[in-house]
């Protein structure tokens, strides 16, 4: 990516806000610095640009990501603006990301700021170009993360200490309170009413329960448990899956959503540490098409006969296996390489 195209992204979008806690609105001016203070040293350079999960050499003179055994350059454009008001810039990464053979995926964006005991910590990671929004939270500015058309708010957590997606935010309370399975009335699907795209935050407590029963989740205490009681189960947020994918889409054209749900377990699955269940509407519940995919999904554009779209299992490694459902539910069917000859071995 070109680095004055990210820089002039950075001061289109970025703005400073006036005073400690203030509302800065969202029409005030743009004003942040493009690029590192000259007098930073080095090592701060280089800190930054690692947390924001670049490769980075000791003189901050080549910085590149990971492609396999290899390393490829990349030209990321950094940007400073101060996000709480009290006089110390917070730094914005903007780049694109492209290993050789792949599709440029979008623009990803990160801010990282020094805590208090001097590390430099990753605060928001997103993809798209990120805008001012209305009102702050705990004292940090909200912002918008702007994908194409699709624009997602994030508000600072105090909890996690860094930014976070209000949809996200929503579904974890959701599953918290998810005890008792919503009961659909007999011949209804439970999508009925939806209305696409959905967020994650609007799946209510009653149909996270659902859901988790259909996929063979346990409640217990005060979460949900899978593999025997050794996995914790829950909802892919709104940026884990690849691109601008959703967890809830409709997979095989007939106008109603699927929804895919993870349990994490090192101890169960592996180096992938996830396993996910895509679960499709039927009239009074949920039924599952595909089980203990390890790894996270990834909807690919090519279709079965019978209009199911194709799933990757994305993990660990760059050779990765792609699922078909022909009518009777996912089976595997071909392998795919994530870089030229990675699955060859």
């Amino acid at each position: 990516m070109d680095r004055a195209y990210v820089a002039a992204a950075i001061i289109l979008t970025v703005s400073p806000l006036a005073g400690a806690g203030a509302q800065a609105p969202a029409s005030a001016p743009a004003r942040p610095s493009a690029g590192f203070p000259p007098a930073m040293p080095v090592k701060d350079r280089v800190e930054i640009l690692q947390a924001a999960g670049f490769d980075v050499v000791a003189n901050a003179q080549s910085v590149g990501i990971s492609c396999g055994e290899k390393t490829i350059p990349n030209k990321p454009g950094v940007g400073a603006t101060d996000l709480t008001g009290d006089g110390k810039p917070e730094y914005v990464v903007l780049s694109q990301r492209t290993c050789p053979g792949a599709a440029p995926p979008p623009i990803q964006v990160d801010i990282v700021m020094r805590r208090p005991d001097g590390v430099w910590q990753n605060i928001l990671e997103a993809r798209g170009a990120i805008k001012p929004a209305e009102g702050t939270t705990a004292g940090w500015r909200n912002l918008n993360v702007v994908n194409g058309t699709k624009v997602s708010a994030f508000v600072h957590d105090p909890a996690s200490e860094r930014y976070a997606n209000t949809s996200d935010l929503q579904a974890r309370k959701n599953v918290a309170l998810a005890v008792r399975p919503t009961k659909y009335p007999p011949g209804t699907l439970p999508t009925a009413g939806w209305t696409m795209p959905m967020a994650v935050g609007s799946l209510s407590p009653g149909d996270i329960a659902a859901l988790f029963t259909a996929a063979g989740y346990k409640k217990v205490g005060a979460g949900w448990k899978g593999c025997g009681g050794s996995s914790d189960a829950g909802l892919f947020e709104e940026d884990q899956l690849g691109g601008d994918q959703s967890s809830i889409a409709d997979l095989n054209g007939d106008g109603q959503a699927e929804v895919m749900v993870f349990d994490a377990s090192t101890e169960c699955h592996g180096n992938a540490g996830t396993a996910f269940t895509i679960l499709t509407p039927v009239p009074g519940g949920w039924k599952a098409v595909f089980r203990d995919g390890e790894g996270v999904p990834e909807l690919l554009d090519t279709k079965s006969r019978t209009g199911w779209r194709d799933v990757v299992t994305a993990g660990p490694g760059f050779c990765h296996q792609a699922y078909r459902n022909d009518g009777k539910g996912y089976a595997p069917f071909r392998q795919v390489a994530e870089m030229p000859g990675a699955c060859s071995h």
